[in-house]
């Protein structure tokens, strides 16, 4: 699991359609006005906002079993909770921990601070029966306003059995 950051913000400039919903594999998540989706592919789908200057990536691992659900969602708590160490630039600004607001999920939330508090990278994890999701919104401003604007984008969390 690579974790784009801030690369993905210059994909924007091709796209000009606006979309207020991703999509992966059966999940949607509803983002609001000015986000475009910049890439998809069999796991991800990646929705950029230029006005902003953010980025929002929705990952959903399909699993066999619990068991492999357990084990990835294991290696990726693991692997959000130490981001600071293969991007060194990124302080912790708040541990992975249960999202403190009501959603229709126990999502957990982690978020990290670019230098200066210029960029952020806030990321939320979730196992479900369905599969493993994996949601960041990175990209320019302080943390602190990015991370009520990750919850709201969370509690919309749709799954559409087709």
């Amino acid at each position: 699991m690579k974790v784009m950051f801030f690369g993905l913000i210059l994909l924007v400039t091709a796209f000009s359609s606006v979309s207020q919903e991703i999509q992966s594999n059966g999940f949607s998540l509803t983002l609001g006005n000015g986000w475009s989706v910049v890439n998809t592919n069999k796991i991800t789908t990646v929705a950029a906002n230029e006005e902003s200057e953010q980025v929002i990536i929705l990952s959903v691992y399909i699993v066999p079993s619990v068991e492999k659900g357990a084990e990835i969602l294991a290696e990726m708590k693991s692997y959000l909770s130490n981001l600071n160490e293969q991007l060194p630039k990124m302080e912790l600004y708040s541990q992975l921990a249960p999202l403190d607001v009501q959603t229709s999920a126990p999502w957990e939330l982690v978020a990290y601070s670019g230098p200066n508090e210029v960029g952020h990278l806030v990321a939320a994890c979730l196992g479900t029966n369905k599969g493993v999701l994996m949601v960041s919104l990175e990209g320019m401003g302080p943390v602190q306003s990015a991370i009520p604007q990750l919850k709201s984008v969370l509690s919309s969390l749709n799954h559409n059995e087709t």
